[in-house]
């Protein structure tokens, strides 16, 4: 099975990002996080136990 993602490019292109910041460029995941925080704020479950996925 092929891999999904060039990794060596992948890589190129975040520290190609990294070097020349650009303002507002995490939009996107300022979004996600803020949805994110909105759907969880309704859950009143409670969780012994969490997991982080990055």
């Amino acid at each position: 099975m092929q891999p999904i993602i060039d990794t060596s490019l992948w890589l190129a292109r975040k520290r190609r990002a990294l070097a020349h910041p650009e303002g507002g460029a995490d939009f996107l995941m300022r979004r996600a996080a803020d949805d994110l925080a909105d759907r969880l704020g309704a859950v009143e479950r409670s969780f012994g136990k969490a997991a982080a996925l990055f």
